[in-house]
């Protein structure tokens, strides 16, 4: 395709890397964090939906225009999908 491509990896990216990739022609995966489950680095006992809901529709709202992403992401690396029917992604139809 002859382009160069940017993943704001396990982080959303600052509004400045996006503003000059729409300006310079790179493609984005935009990334909010590391793991859309129950192991995102929050302190023992914190309620995840009550943390990502809020950042997650945030993170869209405030991206939403940039013609620079091409995918969303909401985590990798995550050995549940392996293991897990649903795929991890049984909280989030809660929504």
């Amino acid at each position: 395709m002859g382009c160069n491509a940017i993943r704001t990896s396990h982080n959303v990216p600052a509004p400045e890397l996006l503003e000059l990739c729409d300006k310079m022609g790179f493609i984005v995966i935009d990334e909010i964090f590391d793991k859309y489950d129950n192991k995102a680095d929050l302190p023992q006992g914190a309620d995840f939906l009550e943390f990502a809901e809020p950042n997650v529709r945030n993170f869209v709202m405030r991206d939403r225009n940039h013609p620079c992403i091409v995918l969303w992401s909401v985590g990798n690396e995550i050995t549940d999908v392996e293991t897990n029917y649903n795929g991890g992604f049984k909280s989030f139809r809660q929504w």
